[in-house]
Formats: C-alpha cells, structure tokens, sequence
C-alpha cells in the first residue's frame, strides 16, 4: 500500500552543504529538500500541512547547546507540532544512551519506531520516549493518517481503473474496433485524468 507513514530503514546521509548562516531559519529550504518535505518525526509531508506548517528543529536544543543553534548537522525538517511539543527536551546524562529521541542521521528510525496501522508502536527505549514526548498518536494524528490512507487506496484504485482503460482502448484499436483518431482522443483523455490522479498521490506522500 502506498503511504507517507513509514520509517526510514537506515540512517539518513546528509546531501545538502549549505553555506554558514548566522540565522538558523536560513537553513529552512534546504532541510526541506534533506529530509524530502516529511516531518523526521511524525512522517507527515508537508504537502498537507504546508510549508508554514514546518519550521527548523534543534536536536541539541538551542538554550542548552547554543554552540549548536546553526550547525547545520544539527538542524532538522519538523512539523510545528512535533517541534513544540519536543521543545528543549533533552536526556541527563546518565540516560543518554537509552532515552534520547531518534533522528534519521544519528539513529536507524526503523530500529526505535514503526508504523502498525495508522498507529506508531515503539521497538525501544527511545521509541518510548519519542512516543510520549511527541504525543505521536493523539487523536487528531490517527483521524489525518486515516483519512490519507483513505483517499489513497481510492486514487490507486482509479490509477487502475484508468489503466485498464488504455489497455482496453488499445485492444479496440488493435482489433479494428477504433480509428486511430478515435484511439488517440481516447487514450489522451485518459492520459490526462491518470496525470491528475498520479498528482493527487504524490501531494498525499509529499513527492
């Protein structure tokens, strides 16, 4: 099934080399591109939320690491609600090992969490916590996954539908059963409608 809502399965490798800036928001748009419009957290694209939806989050939180506030390496892509709700959390020291919030860079996100569902079910102790300082599986998270979910088995349900009308048109042509006029004026519409659900798919994954 096609869907925004999974973890990655290995460690993120930073690809963008923005220059230095002294603003930590500067690095916005090229953590949009790092991070592929998702949330690290939550997964959610910002296709649905928007990119005023997303904003610029300190792993090391900038008031407790202020060395850190514009080191690129520490910057990720977040929803404003993960990032609120993350806040200036960080483990004492001697919890660091176990009770840290994931990141796709420093950790493997399929290790500590995973989707079952619409539902975020954690594989450590750092799922755990991720879990219940992000508030991962609030209502309103789990009605949004559904409802994407939802609308994408009806897209990939007409992505289908339409293929098999081009194949048909195709067999009619084949057969003598359609000019090909008539075939090409078929097969363009269609084409066309298969274009705008194959959009539809990408903006609920955030491609």
């Amino acid at each position: 099934m096609t869907t925004p809502f999974s973890y990655p399965k290995a460690r993120h490798a930073r690809s963008q080399t923005p220059g230095a800036y002294a603003d930590y928001r500067r690095y916005k748009p090229f953590l949009q591109i790092e991070f592929e419009r998702k949330c690290v957290y939550c997964r959610t694209p910002d296709t649905m939320k928007g990119y005023e939806g997303f904003g610029v989050d300190h792993y090391r939180p900038k008031k407790k690491f202020p060395s850190f506030s514009t080191v690129y390496s520490n910057l990720f892509y977040c929803c404003n609600q993960c990032n609120t709700r993350k806040g200036e959390y960080w483990p004492i020291p001697s919890l660091e090992t176990t009770h840290f919030i994931p990141n796709p860079c420093d950790h493997v996100m399929f290790a500590n969490l995973q989707f079952k569902g619409v539902e975020v079910h954690p594989k450590s102790q750092a799922g755990i916590i991720a879990i219940d300082y992000l508030d991962l599986n609030d209502d309103a998270s789990l009605e949004h996954r559904q409802l994407v979910n939802f609308a994408l088995d009806m897209f990939e349900s007409k992505r289908k539908e339409i293929q098999r009308l081009i194949e048909g048109v195709a067999a009619k042509r084949a057969a003598g059963e359609k000019s090909a006029h008539e075939a090409t004026a078929a097969r363009n519409k269609l084409q066309l409608q298969l274009s705008e659900v194959e959009a539809n798919i990408r903006r609920l994954c955030g491609v």
